[in-house]
């Protein structure tokens, strides 16, 4: 039997990958998250905003948002085109980093992990430069940190309100080239805050096939 998990305090926010088509590896996933953290909160699926247009990034900063204001200690970024399972939420929980990935490849079949990593590893985990933001744990004080070192770089919202701008970097002075990953990626890098990839979580990337 699935030992649950009734302490972890998650806040799982899905953005939606291949063109907004939830795939059934990432539903049973959500299934076998469900039944091992029976605290998870903010299982939601983020609709494109209206003013702001169809941005993956947009949605990740939306996700942002509602996970402050939900209390929860950690964030769970899963993308809808990500096959995951519960053990995977878990492994990444018990590396007790404030910033840690899974692993998955590029859609193009060339076996390049998402990501950019910088040479130094601790266990199974690798240090990166630029972490993946299809299956990634955060942790609260993490995105507390970020938002105060950049309270001006905020945009409104239709029917949400003020959300920071970590992901959409158009919207961020001196990042205006980076988006999702790569504008995370740098602000944490610029806060000191480290950045890991999990090689154990090994997930399958979907499109044309899984990768």
């Amino acid at each position: 039997m699935t030992k649950r998990n009734e302490q972890a305090d998650i806040y799982f926010a899905t953005v939606c990958g291949n063109g907004g088509k939830p795939e059934w590896d990432f539903l049973f996933g959500c299934v076998d998250a469900t039944h091992r953290f029976p605290g998870l909160s903010g299982t939601e699926g983020l609709v494109p905003n209206p003013t702001f247009g169809l941005y993956v990034e947009e949605n990740r900063d939306i996700a942002t948002a509602k996970f402050i204001a939900s209390g929860c200690r950690h964030l769970l970024m899963v993308d809808t085109d990500i096959g995951f399972r519960a053990d995977d939420i878990q492994a990444l929980l018990d590396c007790g980093k404030d910033v840690v990935s899974g692993t998955y490849h590029f859609k193009d079949g060339s076996g390049v992990a998402v990501g950019s990593t910088n040479g130094d590893s601790d266990g199974p985990l690798q240090r990166c430069d630029v972490v993946p933001a299809g299956f990634l744990l955060v942790t609260r004080r993490t995105m507390l940190k970020l938002m105060a070192e950049m309270p001006e770089d905020v945009y409104m919202v239709q029917g949400v309100g003020l959300v920071p701008a970590i992901w959409t970097g158009r919207y961020q002075a001196g990042v205006a080239c980076q988006r999702d990953d790569a504008a995370f990626s740098k602000h944490c890098c610029d806060a000191g805050i480290e950045l890991w990839r999990h090689t154990g979580v090994i997930l399958r990337h979907h499109g044309a096939a899984a990768y």
